[in-house]
């Protein structure tokens, strides 16, 4: 192909990658239920590459691309068939560009060929992982957001941790760390250099885990610890010798006895966490000299703070919008889809209509996405999820399968990849309409593409 051709694809390329961030909040331009930005055009005029190099294909990518067509006329069909509604038509749009993006992806790589394709997607997400923590420091620093349904919540709740935790053009704390977990997760898979660098991979890991420590997000944090705990265990293991576990044991040994000499202060989070909620509490009296406020602990006496204490703890538990008893909602009723109707599933935009109509049965409140992606597509496409799965389970266990060893360096770092995906499922209310989700099969396929070439020419 022509080379001068090829490089002004491989510009593009990377154009695609750095507006990808940004996505329709950077000088888009709505046409009612469409809406064009440069993202999206660059994807039009990159994804008919993959038609000129279709021959060369290897069979698996010509599999996913089929698939993820069929997912497309799945959709549509099922749509025209039972009628067509918001969320169906949103769900739609969003398989269609599931499709645009793998076009993108896998015509680029067949395109440029694997050196050039790896060097710019490396160099994309880098600048996506830098663009992410850029924004996200000065919104911790400061408190500035973009404007959104979430900021107009916060402006009606005490200041708090979660008013500077980043969310970016997203309008959620949680689908922030989605994207920049994410984004970091394909690095530790695309990019050897990445994970072999512990020092600089352990400060995007904490960095991480300080947003997740503001946005309150769990399973952020459970992240954090998976990934940290590897690279503390690779590090200890490469850079072992007496010397140093002469050192460590006596600093531990120091630490130890310090703990055991000293009082300790365990906190809300292991001792007595029901008995703070009290101290939120406080009394608004009034009188002609102006106003007073008494936290609720000097006016009420032991026996009445217990009291309170009790019924604030119930209030806690019982709560229907907790965020544990809303999930656990959440996933009855994708278990009460798949239950239904196994093989057709609800169909585009069916746990949406099911969250509103079913709403008595399965408290939810306003939520309408099951905020676990493995139940949102097997509850909405049957088959056509447990397929999804089905591939890139099998992708995976390729990719593990081309390393010398089960336990290898390269492996080690992906079964923790895996363990995190499992939790960053989990983390935004719906997985499938991001962009994040839609680089992850693709690029698993082309990794695994790669390492066959590279074992095959020896």
């Amino acid at each position: 192909m022509n080379s001068k051709t090829q490089r002004v694809a491989a510009q593009l390329f990377l154009l695609w990658w750095l507006t990808m961030p940004f996505q329709s909040k950077m000088v888009g331009i709505s046409l009612g239920p469409l809406t064009i930005y440069p993202n999206l055009i660059l994807s039009l005029i990159l994804a008919p590459s993959v038609f000129l190099c279709f021959g060369k294909m290897h069979r698996f990518t010509k599999i996913l691309l089929f698939f993820l067509i069929g997912w497309v006329l799945y959709g549509c069909l099922f749509g025209t068939m039972v009628g067509w509604n918001t969320a169906s038509i949103f769900d739609v749009r969003n398989l269609i560009l599931q499709v645009l993006f793998a076009f993108v992806l896998v015509g680029m790589f067949q395109f440029l060929g694997k050196d050039k394709f790896m060097s710019q997607v490396k160099i994309g997400l880098k600048s996506m992982l830098l663009v992410f923590f850029v924004v996200g420091f000065i919104e911790f620093l400061t408190g500035i957001h973009f404007a959104g349904d979430k900021t107009l919540e916060l402006i009606t709740l005490p200041v708090g941790n979660n008013f500077y935790a980043p969310m970016f053009i997203f309008d959620n704390q949680n689908t922030f760390l989605t994207y920049i977990i994410g984004t970091n997760l394909l690095l530790m898979v695309l990019d050897s250099s990445w994970i072999e660098n512990k020092l600089k991979l352990g400060m995007v890991w904490m960095g991480i885990f300080l947003f997740a420590v503001y946005a309150d997000s769990n399973f952020a944090k459970w992240i954090v610890y998976i990934n940290l705990g590897l690279i503390a265990i690779q590090y200890c293991v490469e850079q072992f010798n007496k010397k140093k576990l002469l050192i460590g044991g006596l600093l531990m040994t120091m630490l130890l006895l310090t703990f055991y000499q000293n009082p300790l202060f365990y906190g809300p989070l292991l001792e007595n966490s029901a008995s703070y909620r009290i101290n939120t509490l406080t009394f608004l009296e009034s009188d002609s000299t102006g106003y007073a406020i008494t936290p609720a602990r000097e006016k009420l006496s032991t026996q009445e703070q217990k009291k309170v204490i009790g019924y604030m703890d119930s209030l806690h538990k019982n709560n229907p919008e907790k965020s544990v008893n809303v999930r656990k909602q959440m996933i009855l009723l994708g278990a009460q889809l798949i239950k239904e109707k196994p093989f057709t599933g609800a169909g585009p935009g069916g746990y949406a209509t099911a969250s509103v109509v079913k709403n008595k049965e399965f408290n939810m409140g306003t939520q309408r996405s099951p905020h676990n992606f493995p139940l949102e597509i097997i509850s909405q496409y049957g088959l056509i999820g447990w397929i999804y799965f089905g591939f890139l389970g099998f992708v995976c266990i390729s990719l593990v399968r081309t390393s010398n060893s089960f336990f290898s360096f390269e492996n080690s770092y992906f079964y923790v990849v895996l363990c995190s995906l499992f939790f960053i499922w989990m983390m935004p209310s719906s997985f499938l309409l991001l962009e994040i989700h839609r680089l992850i099969l693709p690029l698993f396929l082309l990794v695994l593409l790669v390492r066959k070439i590279e074992l095959n020419n020896g």
